[in-house]
């Protein structure tokens, strides 16, 4: 059985997939290299963006070519669409024989611009099951994956943590946590909010050539989503032409104060294990009115493995990973969430015994480790690593 040694990841040039990742796939004791676009999920579409777009794909061939010739290339690990990968490109790195792997984050709301790469890959790893029989019907391997999570170093667990007596939130002002943080602050409950854009005007910048990127959509993907989503599809594109998705911060709908700002990296471990309780969100729609779809996310593992209490928006997931009640908690929608949080802030050993059990699971199911040993036995291969190498360190 082969072992993967040499791995190239192509990723966009956000944090987390830094952070988690790179940094992950670094702890299976394989050689990475880190090749990153833009800080969205896609490309420009304007003169400047195919002109970077062409020069990013002929560096990528290149990087993988001198890691073949220089002592092998056994695996290229994708969170790229469509859009940002050249059928050049994935065409040549089949031609160097490593395994092609796309790791898919969002198939409930993005599933279509994987349509034609995923003809490349020798499996697509995914974190909601939406849409994948799409992909299962026409012969391409597919893998549940969620989201893992990353051991905190000693000096960040070992850290005092930052007490707070309240419900904290670390993450983006979609609309519909807007009004859930809405309802917890008019309840007088004590409520922090700590990440970036609280304080635009709009939360996510306009994409250069947003007119060509339609047009491509639509003749790419127009006839897939009608086939495939039907009716809710017709219906969201017009909630996005009539200007109702747009997606904006009102920071007035909070007490002053609630809002913190950024946060150091090395604080997060510190911040979620000293709050009383922290809140996730896994509603997807940019319609604040919405209780519905719902996905998987990050944070629903990397709270969690820092010891902290984490209570939840119920999605169809969560039980394929967790003990709800014994691992992690769940509230369902607004009706329910001021509700759910009395009564945990009320009960704090309960909370203690959530939070313990929480990390236990992680360490032991729910780390990158984990999910990268899932993909190489998916592939025939092994990891220079073992998860027990990992736990006996943790």
């Amino acid at each position: 059985m082969s072992i993967i040694r040499r791995v190239l990841l192509i990723i966009c040039d956000t944090s987390w997939m830094h952070a988690h990742l790179a940094a992950g796939w670094r702890l299976t004791g394989a050689t990475v290299a880190v090749e990153q676009f833009g800080s969205t999920m896609g490309r420009g579409w304007d003169a400047a963006g195919e002109r970077e777009h062409r020069e990013r794909n002929a560096r990528w061939r290149k990087v993988a070519s001198d890691m073949a010739a220089g002592g092998g290339l056994d695996l290229i690990f994708l969170v790229a669409l469509d859009d940002v990968l050249e059928d050049e490109t994935l065409i040549h790195f089949r031609r160097l024989g490593a395994k092609l792997v796309l790791y898919h984050v969002d198939m409930l709301s993005q599933w279509y611009r994987s349509i034609r790469s995923s003809r490349f890959m020798d499996l697509v790893c995914y974190a909601a099951a939406d849409h994948v029989k799409y992909f299962q019907e026409r012969g391409i391997k597919t893998l549940r994956l969620g989201f893992g999570a990353i051991v905190p170093p000693g000096d960040e667990a070992a850290a005092p943590p930052i007490r707070y007596d309240g419900v904290l939130y670390m993450g983006s002002p979609w609309p519909y946590r807007q009004r859930v943080l809405k309802e917890i602050a008019q309840a007088g409950i004590a409520l922090r909010v700590y990440g970036n854009n609280w304080h635009a005007e709009r939360p996510w910048p306009a994409i250069p050539g947003a007119r060509a990127k339609l047009m491509h959509d639509l003749g790419a993907y127009l006839l897939p989503r009608l086939r495939e989503e039907g009716l809710p599809f017709v219906r969201g594109m017009a909630r996005r032409w009539s200007g109702r998705e747009r997606a904006t911060v009102d920071v007035a709908v909070l007490p002053a104060g609630v809002i913190c700002g950024r946060y150091e990296t090395d604080e997060f471990a510190a911040l979620v294990r000293g709050a009383a309780i922290n809140i996730g969100f896994t509603q997807m729609d940019a319609d604040p009115r919405r209780e519905q779809p719902r996905q998987l996310r990050l944070r629903d593992f990397e709270i969690p493995a820092c010891g902290g209490f984490y209570l939840a928006q119920s999605c169809p997931e969560l039980p394929l990973y967790y003990d709800i009640g014994r691992d992690i908690a769940v509230w369902d929608c607004a009706a329910d969430v001021v509700e759910r949080i009395d009564y945990y802030l009320t009960r704090p050993d309960e909370r203690a015994a959530i939070a313990r059990a929480g990390r236990r699971r992680v360490l032991l199911n729910h780390t990158w480790l984990h999910r990268f040993a899932s993909i190489a036995e998916a592939l025939g291969m092994t990891l220079p690593a073992s998860v027990e190498t990992e736990a006996s360190v943790a």
